[in-house]
């Protein structure tokens, strides 16, 4: 669906006290009587819900799912969170039924560019296979459809639940990378440290998947990301791989972190360095407030492929 240009006249018949009202309304918020009727008519006719509301839920989903598992234990020392909302012409979305489809093709097509593609996995394994759900509290007058997937040990190395609306929505949550076992044999403690080289390979390919979701919805607008890192307080940066550096820094001195923004659908392919700049700038200065989280460097860490 285009956007329309045009526009109609439509005829209200209203009661007085109502009429009165309403022009009241309006004088508040300093618009006309028509652009107030306009703004409501828009308000309701929303189909799809803000990133925090989707976020929010996104998190309580994750969390009721973590409990029913009980997997607590794989987040006690913290988790990570990132959201993406596609905005285009009300109406314009995937089909639902070829939404998995969609995630598999970005996947591959990501896992040829990208070293590490940890989100939006389309598992075929039995018992990790996606699935569908609902949320009749994230739109108005219907239940909107969710494809999702959660990932737990045995199945799977590390916890993981990522979601994503034909609308255009998407949401992954997770633990820390850093907080696994492994880490141990090279010195580093889980829940005791935070690598600014994960967070930047992260985002890189996050901000990559939402350009390509996007441009499977068409006209695609602009694309607003929230993210969120929680149990950062007392952490140290390290690098956590072996062909990297990071200089002492000082202690983390805040346990949670919302980063968030809004950039043209058009342009995310090209900026992605400069969105992960945005995104991810903040939390990195709450290790060093002395370092430039700048996207040339950014662009130096790439963990693109040899394409």
């Amino acid at each position: 669906m285009r956007l329309e240009k045009k526009t109609t006249q439509v005829n209200l018949r209203l009661t007085p006290a109502l009429k009165a009202a309403a022009e009241k309304a309006a004088g508040e918020e300093r618009r006309s009587f028509t652009s107030l009727v306009e703004n409501l008519l828009t308000a309701y006719l929303q189909t799809q819900p803000s990133v925090d509301d989707w976020h929010e839920r996104g998190r309580a989903r994750f969390l009721r799912l973590v409990a029913e598992h009980q997997a607590a234990a794989s987040i006690a020392t913290g988790a990570q969170a990132k959201s993406f909302c596609i905005k285009a012409a009300p109406g314009e979305r995937i089909e639902a039924h070829h939404l998995l489809r969609e995630l598999q093709f970005i996947h591959g097509h990501s896992s040829a560019a990208f070293r590490h593609v940890p989100f939006f996995h389309p598992y075929t394994r039995r018992g990790l296979v996606p699935y569908f759900a609902s949320d009749s509290e994230l739109t108005r007058g219907r239940a909107e459809e969710i494809l999702e997937c959660f990932a737990a040990p045995p199945l799977v190395e590390g916890l993981e639940f990522w979601r994503v609306a034909p609308s255009g929505l998407a949401f992954d949550m997770r633990p820390y990378a850093e907080d696994r076992e492994a880490f141990r044999q090279h010195g580093l403690e889980p829940g005791k440290w935070f690598s600014p080289y994960f967070m930047t390979r992260d985002l890189e390919v996050f901000v990559h998947f939402a350009a390509a979701l996007a441009a499977k919805i068409a006209p695609a607008a602009a694309v607003e990301f929230r993210c969120e890192w929680h149990g950062l307080m007392n952490r140290y940066a390290a690098a956590g791989e072996p062909d990297k550096f990071w200089p002492p820094a000082k202690f983390c001195r805040t346990d949670h972190r919302i980063t968030r923004g809004e950039w043209p659908a058009a342009e995310l392919s090209a900026s992605w360095a400069e969105i992960v700049s945005a995104l991810g700038g903040p939390v990195v200065r709450l290790f060093d407030p002395t370092f430039a989280y700048a996207p040339e460097w950014i662009r130096s860490q790439s963990v693109k492929g040899t394409l």
